[in-house]
């Protein structure tokens, strides 16, 4: 992906409106931020989720940065390490940071580092720019919708109903405990307490119900 996206930006970086094409070909909201996280394109769907304020948000100076502000450091820490000057003949690697929510499941931030080539399609030469491609993973897209119907009929806690909207949508427990910044031990514990709830006994069991109750 990166060295696909490094390619076309090379290739179209003189022509705004290529780009922003790119960017706008994104089904998730994405966008491209210089070091100082300031927005240089965005696609639609990005700027509804700035609009929304749940959790992304802008500045006068169109500057991005997570609505939870617990959340700011570590994304100022990943756009400036995803666009600091190092070996650029190798792609760099995504970098991914779950946003903290109230109300609502904790979502996917993912900033990936861009060389742009100034006539090259080789990012690596002619004096490269570097940007941040900033890309919003919609847990709306790939969790179920946990009714407060089900959270009563169930006696779920919040802690446990935030637990089932990961799992439930088939994510292993650890990437759940990491998502939600707890320890394993205490998601397994949670888990157990929503198979005791739900009488259920696995995993699988417990998608199958919420697909068949939710669905």
């Amino acid at each position: 992906m990166a060295l696909e996206v490094n390619h076309q930006l090379s290739q179209t970086l003189p022509h705004s409106e290529m780009i922003a094409d790119l960017i706008e070909g994104f089904l998730a909201p994405a966008c491209l931020v210089n070091e100082q996280r300031k927005m240089l394109l965005a696609n639609s769907a990005f700027i509804i989720e700035i609009r929304s304020r749940q959790y992304i948000a802008g500045d006068r100076s169109d500057r991005i940065k997570p609505a939870n502000a617990s959340d700011e450091r570590k994304f100022e820490d990943m756009v400036r390490g995803a666009t600091r000057p190092h070996d650029t003949s190798h792609a760099t690697q995504p970098l991914t940071m779950f946003l903290s929510g109230e109300e609502q499941p904790p979502a996917s931030l993912t900033v990936l580092g861009i060389r742009v080539g100034a006539k090259s399609g080789f990012p690596w030469l002619s004096n490269p720019q570097s940007y941040a491609l900033v890309i919003l993973g919609n847990p709306a897209l790939r969790r179920p919708n946990i009714s407060r119907d089900l959270v009563a009929k169930f006696a779920l806690t919040r802690a446990e109903m935030r637990l089932l909207q990961i799992v439930g949508a088939g994510e292993s427990l650890r990437n759940a405990a990491d998502q939600l910044g707890i320890t394993y031990e205490t998601a397994r514990s949670q888990l157990k307490a929503i198979f005791g709830k739900t009488d259920v006994h696995r995993q699988a069991e417990l998608v199958a119900l919420m697909v068949r109750i939710e669905g």
